[in-house]
């Protein structure tokens, strides 16, 4: 019975991380396109007007999530009770 509680708590812990990191991955999709679709309409208007200045170049690589310097605590992954940390 050990066993079978053990692994439903693996199975517990899986699913929730598996639907964490599914959100995650959907959300820096989601900001990915919007940069894109971005970049698109700078790049449409420097075509119109003839050429982007420096104003219109992109300010340089940007980290994925800028507003946030570490994760919180939140954002960690489960483990099961039975599995020690470390």
């Amino acid at each position: 019975m050990e066993v079978v509680s053990n692994l439903r708590q693996i199975s517990d812990a899986l699913r929730a991380n598996a639907e964490r990191l599914l959100h995650d991955v959907q959300s820096i999709h989601s900001r990915m396109l919007s940069q894109l679709q971005e970049v698109e309409a700078r790049i449409g208007d420097a075509d119109r007007v003839g050429t982007a200045g420096p104003e219109d170049a992109p300010a340089g690589p940007r980290r994925l999530n800028d507003s946030a310097e570490t994760a919180p605590a939140e954002d960690e992954l489960e483990v099961p009770d039975f599995i020690s940390p470390g």
